[in-house]
């Protein structure tokens, strides 16, 4: 029971149930009137954004790839913890540069976000990749010919984890098997070259499962 403070009567109790939220006038109980950590992450329902979490470089090295297997770009490491068990996490990677250059061989390549779980290996999030670009050029081409295009990665992740356990994501890239050149992010000159580096973004949002 429940204690009800009346001018009249004085202190009394009341019954359970008797006060419901349908009797509680709207905006009677504010966010002011909760004490601190009163609703818990658990308490949320499934689809509810729990957290957000950015990480942020200025990149203008480039890095390249002769491998046709997913190797680590070394961009920007993302990591986070999840506050509640069963999340679902939606990673983006935002802002590198695609290079390619089809004269000089350069006509395509891939990119796919990888994890891991409390310092455990990296692996691939999903199967098949996150963001590429390929060039198949039906006549010849100049020697400067090429392109430089802004990359875009994303995902939802359903992590297996312990509560407590940080996860990082990286973002992987790989050549195409048709290549016969390096493959190229942030690769000097074009959109590298305009006054100031690129600035790559990954932001991971952990969504209540």
């Amino acid at each position: 029971m429940a204690l009800e403070l009346n001018g009249t009567t004085g202190v009394s109790l009341v019954q359970d149930g008797v006060v419901t939220s349908a009797k509680i006038a709207d905006g009677a109980v504010a966010a002011a009137d909760l004490a601190s950590g009163a609703i818990t992450s658990a308490a949320l329902p499934a689809g509810s954004v729990l957290q957000v979490v950015e990480a942020s470089v200025e990149n203008s090295s480039s890095v390249t790839t002769n491998s046709t297997s997913y190797v680590d770009s070394g961009l920007l490491t993302l990591n986070i913890t999840p506050k509640a068990a069963g999340s679902k996490i939606q990673v983006t990677f935002d802002g590198y540069i695609i290079h390619l250059h089809p004269a000089n061989g350069n006509i395509g390549g891939s990119a796919k976000i990888y994890r891991n779980v409390a310092g455990g290996s990296f692996s691939a999030v999903t199967s098949g990749h996150n963001d590429g670009m390929y060039i198949r050029a039906a006549g010849n081409l100049a020697q400067n010919d090429w392109f430089d295009v802004k990359g875009h990665s994303r995902c939802i992740d359903s992590p297996t984890y312990t509560l407590g356990n940080q996860i990082q994501y990286k973002l992987y890239f790989r050549e195409s098997d048709q290549n016969t050149a390096s493959f190229h992010i942030n690769h000097s000159g074009g959109l590298v070259e305009q006054g100031d580096a690129p600035t790559i973004i990954a932001v991971a949002t952990e969504i209540a499962g």
